[in-house]
């Protein structure tokens, strides 16, 4: 079976600069969406964004929201199993905090998926979809009088984003 080979970089990059490492682009398992993490301003190491693409080609949308800080950046993210969704950990709000949000995979609203607390939000390693991909299942700590270490919990929240907290 010939498949052409689609230069999306070109098509989605026209009018922009920007530096797209290898280990930070992911395909949709059905094969419609590729995901990617890209330096602004074309320079590597710079803050990185969250960014989808058409397989077919065709105008990138961020995923992120605003990052706040010249610090913030997008640290990972995963596909939903379903693929319609992104989830993404980044600092941006805060340059110490990092939290997880999840954004529709064409693009939209990112919504918090982790508590907030003031101080300093921690949503520590990996996080885990529920096995029907209703769910996103992570580690945190949130509590601001005890040292991280001891106050790692374990939190499950529907993917869309917690009706008023993620529960424990």
């Amino acid at each position: 079976i010939a498949c052409p080979v689609i230069h999306l970089s070109k098509i989605a990059w026209p009018r922009l600069a920007h530096t797209i490492n290898d280990n930070e682009v992911r395909l949709s398992s059905d094969d419609t969406w590729v995901v990617f993490l890209a330096d602004s301003n074309g320079v590597s190491g710079a803050v990185k964004e969250l960014w989808s693409v058409p397989l077919t080609g065709g105008i990138p949308a961020k995923l992120n929201k605003a990052l706040a800080k010249a610090a913030s950046t997008v640290s990972d993210f995963q596909i939903t199993p379903d693929n319609m969704r992104v989830v993404y950990r980044a600092n941006a709000d805060e340059a110490a905090e990092f939290e997880l949000f999840s954004v529709p995979i064409a693009g939209g609203v990112s919504v918090k998926l982790n508590p907030t607390r003031t101080g300093g939000t921690v949503v520590a390693g990996q996080w885990r979809f529920g096995p029907d991909g209703a769910r996103v299942v992570f580690l945190g700590s949130f509590k601001q009088d005890l040292p991280q270490h001891e106050a790692d919990e374990l939190y499950s929240v529907p993917i869309a984003g917690p009706n008023t907290m993620a529960v424990r």
